[in-house]
């Protein structure tokens, strides 16, 4: 049976299921990267070499019946209990999985990186009166503002809960209402028009559904919080007891398990990210699963370890779908940047979902590329979520931006993708989480068919080749909300990519090249 992700029943593809954001600029006026148009009418008939690429993310259901032709496996690895390609990780098929033991348990909660910083600073400094004396003291100040804040703010919630659940449960016993399901404000206001109901007595309803919420949402929400007083940020939380490594030690290289997909139903973020990647079909393309990532932040060690493995075992591209506001050990991460750099690897980042504009400098997202307004790496692309049509919502509401951080736009809404947990394996979701493997995609797809072209070229024909709008749209701030530029303004190449452009400029470059 053929599927709409899978795009194809045998080799035939169907390109009426193709999704809007591998498609073109349409009579709906939907603005999508054009991959369709360069599969159908420049690559037909050509020949392209293999690519890896690497997925720092969370567990991958690599059974997936979408995907798992467009896995990777390690040909020089056997799944016998020995290290068969002497890389240190053993039985490493498909990936590996930095965040579990030897007994194939894996992390399902990580700190937030503020209580990393706190208890690293609490543990390896003592506070005098003189404060300036703390080393980055600047980092740890605001980091624990930022863990206070978030505690008692968690705090605050699960203390008004259970008062908010008592009203609304008395509410819905009211005789003249349906079941809860049914209620909607439109019925309510019909209600009280009638006089059945009158809206003073009901205000708890009203509340929650003027928020699109439910007892069933509610109750999803505490969870929620309660895990960021139990997990996220709890000082006397240990997210690293499970693995077992010295943390804060980059010779202890050897952890985690083969296991990159026995919590798909609970860490289901990096499925969602593989069924963009896989793109229209699985061509020479092979997707790694390096897991780093659960509930919570990524740990910058396991970053460093997942970026060098990727390396060593041949990724050309390394998809990054996650980011954090705090590092801890940054300069692990600038040396993973530059071994990337180093061994010709593209690396392409998500740009965030704050709606924050990245060039200020109280806003940050890591991995960073900038220094300073200083690019120490030209290996780095950071991309940000443009919207599904040609007006004010062009950078979607989400989506962070920056002139100077922000390198290139592509598709973050309405994003049809694979899902480990809906039952028919398919799922629409949004976020710059997504963006990120729609340019992976077409830079896998550039490395492909130009090899002889660098990871440097690479991103300057994506940022190059992409779509400028030079039309107002909406980035409202807390101080102006209202506020409108224009889109070409919110990121270095001011486009979104296109895969078509792309591969008519990758052409010329390898021709020019070799005219030279």
């Amino acid at each position: 049976m053929c599927s709409i992700i899978n795009y194809s029943c045998g080799s035939k593809i169907i390109e009426d299921s193709i999704p809007w954001y591998y498609d073109g600029n349409n009579e709906d006026s939907t603005l999508g990267v054009n991959l369709k148009k360069a599969k159908f009418e420049l690559l037909d008939r050509k020949n392209g070499v293999d690519v890896i690429i690497a997925m720092l993310d969370t567990e991958v259901d690599i059974n997936h019946l979408e995907l798992a032709k467009a896995i990777w496996n390690n040909p020089n690895e056997k799944e016998n209990g020995k290290d068969d390609d002497g890389n240190g990780y053993i039985d490493d098929i498909n990936g590996w999985n930095f965040l579990g033991n030897n007994n194939g348990e894996n992390v399902l909660y990580q700190s937030n990186e503020t209580s990393r910083i706190i208890k690293w600073n609490n543990k390896n400094f003592v506070l005098s009166n003189n404060d300036t004396i703390r080393e980055n003291y600047a980092q740890y100040s605001k980091a624990k503002n930022y863990f206070n804040q978030k505690r008692n703010y968690a705090s605050v919630i699960l203390e008004q809960t259970p008062i908010l659940l008592n009203t609304y449960r008395k509410e819905l016993k009211n005789p003249n209402l349906p079941k809860e399901e049914f209620i909607t404000l439109e019925l309510l206001d019909s209600l009280v028009e009638i006089g059945r109901i009158k809206k003073e007595e009901l205000l708890m309803i009203y509340n929650v559904k003027r928020n699109k919420l439910s007892l069933k949402l509610i109750l999803e929400d505490s969870i929620k919080y309660v895990r960021q007083l139990n997990k996220y940020y709890n000082l006397n939380y240990e997210d690293r007891s499970i693995i077992g490594d010295e943390e804060y030690n980059l010779d202890d290289s050897i952890y985690g398990n083969n296991s990159v997909n026995n919590n798909v139903k609970k860490l289901w973020h990096g499925t969602q990210t593989a069924g963009v990647l896989k793109g229209l079909g699985n061509e020479n393309i092979k997707l790694m699963p390096l897991c780093i990532s659960s509930n919570g932040d990524e740990h910058d060690k396991d970053i460093f370890m997942a970026i060098r493995y990727a390396v060593n075992q041949g990724a050309k591209i390394i998809n990054i779908s996650l980011g954090k506001e705090f590092s801890l050990n940054e300069d692990w991460l600038d040396k993973a940047l530059l071994y990337a750099s180093e061994n010709d690897v593209l690396i392409i980042s998500s740009a965030g979902n704050d709606n924050w504009n990245l060039d200020l400098e109280n806003y940050k997202h890591y991995p960073d590329d900038n220094k300073n307004d200083y690019e120490f790496v030209d290996n780095f692309i950071r991309v940000g979520a443009s919207g599904q049509y040609l007006d004010n919502n062009l950078k979607t509401s989400f989506s962070n931006y920056g002139k100077k951080e922000v390198d290139i736009f592509a598709p973050g809404e309405n994003i049809y993708t694979t899902s480990s947990i809906n039952k028919n394996g398919n799922v629409f979701s949004q976020g710059t989480s997504l963006s990120t493997p729609i340019v992976s995609r077409i830079a896998a797809l550039i490395r492909s068919y130009y090899p002889s072209l660098t990871a440097f070229e690479v991103k300057q024909i994506l940022m190059d080749s992409s779509v400028k709008y030079d039309i107002l749209v909406d980035v409202p701030t807390k101080e102006n909300p209202d506020q409108q530029l224009p889109f070409n303004e919110l990121s270095k190449s001011g486009g979104i990519v296109n895969a078509y452009n792309a591969m008519l400029m990758a052409e010329e470059y390898v021709k020019s090249k070799k005219k030279k």
